[in-house]
């Protein structure tokens, strides 16, 4: 049985920990982890106990956050398939890693987490049906082995032994969209751009275990009630 519902149950090595339901405002979403590394909100604006995304140019921009053993976790819903590939945690350019999903008519659907090891992005995703107005809490975890991705109640792990390369332009790790190329004010690709809600968003200097992973999920679908 998971116990504990609150915000200290998430923190053991976080690098940054956002909670729609705790120091979001208009303009930035305050980090719970105690690194005081708060997002700015670019265009994006406060929806309840979440940030609302365009899928055109809205962000959240945090900072240049490069690690070679990483978990990116985060609950979100999709508004609209506005892009098919959609970025929603990213700080790739020629290196670094994400979250996302792609939807392509009834070809293609699917979530997943991608790390650039050895000259390309590699990484683990789950063939699903991907719906709007669906809570999906997502973890991806990669090191110079293991990527792993969590969706919900499901998980699918691969490997492959190469290091994490680090993006080029000191990109920053955003919410939203694909930085590209952005030093601080180049963001990004409209074309996969995020049209939907964040509700949570954190990162750890880890790979979180499957109990870490588990205790997260009962965590965020208990307070977010999904």
């Amino acid at each position: 049985r998971v116990t504990g519902t609150t915000l200290k149950d998430y923190t053991e090595g976080a690098v940054f920990m956002y909670d729609g339901k705790t120091g979001l405002s208009s303009t930035t979403w305050q980090d719970q982890s105690g690194n005081n590394r708060n997002g700015t909100l670019v265009g994006a604006t406060k929806s309840g106990d979440s940030v609302y995304f365009d899928g055109k140019d809205d962000y959240v921009r945090i900072a240049e956050l490069n690690y070679q053993t990483v978990t990116l976790e985060t609950t979100f819903k999709i508004k609209s398939f506005t892009n098919p590939g959609s970025h929603v945690m990213s700080n790739m350019e020629s290196g670094g890693y994400q979250i996302g999903f792609n939807k392509i008519g009834t070809e293609t659907s699917n979530i997943l987490s991608h790390a650039y090891k050895d000259g390309a992005y590699r990484g683990s995703g789950i063939d699903m049906e991907v719906n709007t107005d669906t809570m999906y809490y997502v973890a991806g975890a990669h090191d110079n082995r293991i990527d792993k991705i969590r969706i919900n109640e499901d998980t699918n792990q691969s490997e492959y032994a190469a290091t994490i390369k680090y993006p080029g332009y000191n990109t920053y790790m955003v919410l939203g969209l694909n930085p590209y190329k952005n030093g601080l004010n180049n963001y990004g690709q409209s074309n996969e751009a995020f049209n939907g809600y964040i509700y949570t968003a954190r990162m750890y200097s880890k790979v979180l275990t499957d109990d870490e992973l588990q205790k997260h999920y009962v965590i965020d679908k208990w307070r977010y009630n999904f």
